[in-house]
């Protein structure tokens, strides 16, 4: 699809207030005499992270879905007494996760709240950090202008103690409240893809004792109802990409309910609740049943799922009947693309690159995937600037070298016949999570041209560590497969469960 076409959809969506349908964007299409595959409009659409599908095929953008929904923060007493805020992780998962804690505004009276940049104790911060993973602090950290000249390795060390962060300076706000501790400050989302927010205050000690109690009886329903909702989606859904689409599955279903003044908080749920805790996934965090460990693959060929939670459009060009795979189509492309910049004209090749060489496939099969990589890369072929593309084409390049990697690593651990279940988790855990991050990096060359010279060395950088990270994590896997005295190079044919 051209990217003229694709501004014109983008544009579309920003304009809906409410659900719109597919049949809906054609009409608008038709109108303005424009003619574009169905199949691609559905493929662009999966691929949007801010648009929500809904089982009746009906779609919302997040802005939509969360415009004037509400929660709650409530500081701590040092917080109080200090004059700030810290953001952090409490605004998830109502605002843009696009947005950094600092990207947020937030006002109250109309007024915009200023940041201002202190000095904090390393364990202060993770207290409201910890929802993205204590690993990933120091490069959050890293994008807070209060540490725009510091390297990130001096950044939230255990040999600082202390760490510089922007906070909201919140002495008018307070004073003007009469703040106390316990009580709250209301927060409305204004502008979800802008991060605007407006604040009020909500006393937790008013004159009315009766009050006081239904106030208290109002949260625990809402802990209550979001403790439920995560217990949900933890059991039908497993493991989520990132800590803030789980919270936001669990929010999707019940953002009414759970979207008002007398909410609590994902932290305080999280600390108080007998059935949930934070337990560590790799680099990240998630929140999971209390005393239950996490379990990154609970049957032998649930590893495919992590290939595709980039998106969600289902493969149509025949690779999942070749190899029992689900990839994305925006990956598949890439290879497509990545054919393009080296003129290589054999689809063959292409294939190759992405199916391991000891797995045997049905050849009707692969003929149909090669007619309909043909006929793909025909149509990128027309549309393909290989001058535009130079800058970031041999970044591609390793990053899919790198995703064959880890397609055949999956291979490898199926045709063991341990279950993966079995295995030492964090491992598992790290390799989801260089799918994941590969995934997302290849998708930004979808949609954004001319990028910097800066953000290409950091995707550079990002695919040497996630490569060292791979070798790292692989050669545990394997060794505990061998471990195991299961041949690792077993034909597909007898590679039976």
């Amino acid at each position: 699809m051209q990217k003229q076409f694709e501004q014109i959809l983008l544009s579309y969506i920003e304009m809906q207030k409410s659900t719109f349908r597919l049949n809906d964007i054609l009409s608008s299409l038709k109108r303005l005499k424009l003619d574009i595959n169905q199949n691609e409009i559905e493929d662009f659409l999966s691929k949007l992270p801010f648009l929500v599908k809904f089982t009746d095929g009906s779609y919302c953008s997040k802005a939509v879905l969360l415009k004037f929904a509400c929660f709650t923060i409530k500081p701590t007493k040092k917080e109080i007494d200090g004059n700030y805020l810290i953001v952090g992780h409490r605004t998830m998962p109502f605002t843009n996760p696009n947005l950094m804690p600092t990207d947020l505004r937030f006002y109250y009276n109309k007024k915009l709240i200023n940041f201002r940049a202190i000095d904090l104790p390393n364990s202060e911060i993770m207290e409201h950090y910890k929802l993205f993973g204590e690993e990933l602090i120091p490069q959050i950290l890293s994008l807070d202008w209060a540490n725009f000249q510091e390297p990130i390795e001096n950044i939230f060390t255990p040999e600082s103690y202390k760490t510089h962060i922007s906070v909201l300076e919140m002495s008018d706000f307070y004073a003007q409240t009469n703040f106390r501790y316990g009580d709250r400050i209301v927060c409305i989302i204004k502008d979800w893809f802008q991060g605007t927010i407006t604040t009020a205050s909500l006393s937790e000690f008013l004159k009315n004792p009766f009050q006081n109690s239904e106030i208290e009886e109002l949260r625990k329903i809402w802990n209550s109802n979001f403790e439920e909702s995560l217990l949900k989606i933890i059991h039908n859904d497993g493991i989520f990409e990132d800590m803030y689409g789980q919270l936001f599955a669990a929010l999707l279903p019940n953002i009414k309910k759970l979207s008002t003044p007398f909410s609590g908080s994902v932290e305080e749920l999280i600390e108080n609740s007998e059935r949930l805790e934070i337990q560590n996934f790799g680099i990240e965090n998630r929140i999971w049943e209390k005393g239950k460990n996490i379990i990154a693959i609970k049957t032998w060929d649930a590893p495919f799922t992590m290939v595709s939670t980039a998106s969600s459009n289902t493969e149509k060009y025949g690779l999942e009947n070749c190899i029992n795979l689900k990839i994305n189509e925006t990956i598949i492309d890439q290879y497509l693309i990545d054919a393009l910049a080296n003129n290589e004209d054999d689809i063959n090749k292409v294939i190759y690159s992405i199916i391991p060489d000891f797995i045997s496939v049905d050849p009707k099969a692969y003929k149909t995937l090669m007619l309909n990589l043909k006929d793909k890369s025909a149509k990128l072929h027309e549309s393909y600037n290989k001058f535009a593309d130079f800058p970031i084409a041999e970044i591609r390049h390793e990053a899919l070298l790198l995703f064959s990697k880890v397609i055949s690593l999956v291979h490898e651990i199926r045709l063991s016949t341990i279950d993966p279940a079995s295995l030492s988790q964090q491992p598992l855990f790290m390799i989801m999570h260089i799918v994941e991050h590969l995934s997302k990096l290849l998708c930004i060359f979808l949609f954004q041209e001319n990028l910097a010279d800066d953000d290409l060395r950091a995707m550079k950088d990002s695919i040497e560590g996630m490569n060292f990270s791979f070798n790292e994590n692989c050669t545990q896997i394997l060794t505990e497969l061998k471990e195991r005295h299961y041949n690792l190079k077993l034909s597909s044919s007898n590679g039976e469960n």
